[in-house]
């Protein structure tokens, strides 16, 4: 009869023990902003998004220990800010704005001090992996009122030690945020003609393949998956060619609805052998192409996005980026703010500033919920002509104001220096070029 009771009690421990209810799977580590220096851009934001293995309801984030905050809380640490908020399927975001290290502005961080901000996620979820992006100023004579540039120079990381309650997050990096990068291409007329000065070799639209072509290849190489986990599977590349109109190339195997963007886990050599197809006739509309890169990334808005924009010439067919009442370039409809103008030639000077006003960048919180700061604009133009104002103006005159670059390799570079560093992934580096020369997401 003992022996009896006893089995009996061990079979019902052993049925306790399979059904019992989940436990916190609290877990901590610290936000480390460093300086990077240069006070006028300073670290202004940094998002971590965190991917767990279930549904996040329910779930907090504590910061310094006594900040509590749930799913949709923005509140006050200090006088920096802290969000936490979902992010699609079991991703949250945890955004940080350490508004302790500036002034007036973003462009005023002169007593700036390294930030180190333990962090505890807590919930019945598990962390099974994170990535994180530093912003900064994208341009200190533009535009101070927010930060829009990712930077891989010095950014944000976490630290992975506990905060005393919770144990250490266990997690795997994986890099910084994808990146939505749209190649805006001219295929005017003046394509088919030789660079300044060649009288024999490849024509621009020939160049301008080429470069594309090295570009996509470099990219692709450059960012492929490391041994310790991080990966970029998520980057997409969309193709917009214009001439007098704009056209969006549908790809095989893009993302649903436009079939626009294409993943690079989808094989990006699709986009390059779209580039060749490329044929020169007609005017230019580099307005028109911008605002078409822009119309079909706001139906399929998933990541941060950057536009490369590659023209030989002046604007002659609407519509026009032209300088605007509060004295920014605008683009109407589509594109609101850009770099601000200087006094001379009106053209001469639209255009280069339009360099300044495509460094701006575009984002969104999530894929949902726009937000509609200034400076937004991550996009820089390139072009393969030099000055020459008999040709490709508006009937001003005005000089086209791209420096020429004849070589396929030259073009090349000067198209990754559009792009910098694509990573922020703390102390390990990786990606396109030093992000000095990339205005970003």
């Amino acid at each position: 009869m003992k022996r009896t009771t006893a089995a009996l009690v061990s079979v019902l421990c052993a049925v306790f023990v399979l059904h019992s209810f989940p436990a916190s799977a609290s877990e901590s580590f610290t936000l480390n902003i460093p300086l990077r220096f240069n006070p006028q851009q300073e670290t202004g934001e940094v998002r971590i998004t965190l991917t767990l293995n279930a549904a996040p309801a329910g779930s907090q984030l504590v910061v310094n220990g006594n900040v509590t905050l749930n799913l949709g809380d923005t509140k006050p640490v200090g006088t920096d800010s802290a969000t936490y908020e979902t992010a699609g399927g079991n991703d949250v975001r945890i955004t940080y704005k350490p508004l302790s290290n500036f002034g007036v502005d973003f462009c005023n961080a002169q007593n700036a001090l390294e930030k180190n901000i333990p962090m505890r996620f807590v919930g019945a979820q598990d962390v099974t992996d994170y990535r994180i992006t530093s912003y900064i100023v994208a341009s200190p004579t533009v535009e101070c009122s927010a930060v829009s540039k990712h930077t891989g120079d010095t950014p944000a990381n976490l630290v992975l030690i506990d905060d005393g309650v919770a144990p250490v997050l266990t997690a795997t990096n994986k890099g910084r945020h994808p990146f939505d990068v749209g190649i805006v291409l001219d295929k005017s007329g003046s394509m088919n003609d030789l660079p300044p000065g060649a009288n024999i070799g490849a024509n621009k639209a020939s160049i301008l393949k080429s470069a594309i072509t090295n570009f996509v290849a470099e990219w692709q190489q450059m960012d492929q998956p490391t041994m310790d986990g991080a990966e970029w599977s998520h980057d997409r590349l969309g193709d917009i060619f214009f001439d007098g109109s704009p056209t969006a190339q549908t790809l095989a195997g893009a993302d649903l609805p436009t079939n626009v963007w294409l993943r690079r886990a989808n094989n990006w050599a699709t986009v390059s052998a779209n580039v060749n197809t490329l044929t020169p006739g007609g005017s230019t509309s580099i307005g028109g192409g911008i605002n078409e890169a822009m119309k079909q990334w706001k139906l399929d808005p998933a990541h941060d996005l950057s536009l490369i924009v590659v023209t030989d010439g002046m604007q002659n067919t609407s519509p026009l980026i032209a300088v605007t009442g509060s004295g920014f370039l605008g683009l109407t409809p589509g594109v609101r703010h850009a770099g601000r103008c200087r006094s001379g030639a009106a053209d001469e000077h639209r255009f280069r500033n339009v360099r300044s006003f495509l460094h701006q960048r575009q984002r969104f919180d999530d894929v949902r919920r726009p937000r509609h700061d200034a400076d937004r604009y991550p996009q820089r133009q390139y072009g393969l002509d030099g000055p020459d104002p008999s040709r490709h103006d508006d009937g001003q005159g005005s000089e086209r104001a791209a420096a020429a670059d004849h070589r396929p390799l030259g073009a090349t570079r000067r198209l990754r220096r559009a792009m910098g560093s694509a990573d922020a992934r703390g102390a390990r580096p990786r990606g396109l070029p030093s992000e000095r020369d990339r205005c970003h997401p």
